[in-house]
């Protein structure tokens, strides 16, 4: 995997462009951008820049802790199976010794 080389790009959130430096593909850039642009539009318009960022973080946070829970739940399903997989094996083989 080739690493890309560091350079300068701007992120609107918000009312804000944010500059930064960074590594990242162009594809993950874009996946990050069109992320920020789904969330930060939901907020009042009213509200400053820094509470609109808060918002968009606990959303984020929100979002993220949700797809946690299901990968964790989708885990222990998969390791109950691998299990009761095992089991079946283990009474096959001393079923046919």
């Amino acid at each position: 995997m080739q690493m890309e080389r560091t350079r300068s790009v701007s992120l609107l959130v918000g009312r804000k462009s944010y500059n930064l430096l960074t590594s990242m593909s162009e594809d993950r850039l874009r996946d990050i951008d069109d992320l920020l642009r789904e969330v930060v539009p939901n907020t009042p318009p009213r509200m400053e820049q820094d509470e609109r960022l808060f918002i968009a973080c606990m959303t984020l946070a929100s979002e993220l802790t949700s797809v946690v829970a299901r990968l964790n739940g989708i885990l222990e399903e998969i390791e109950a199976q691998k299990e009761a997989e095992l089991e079946r094996a283990k009474r096959d083989r001393t079923r046919f010794r």
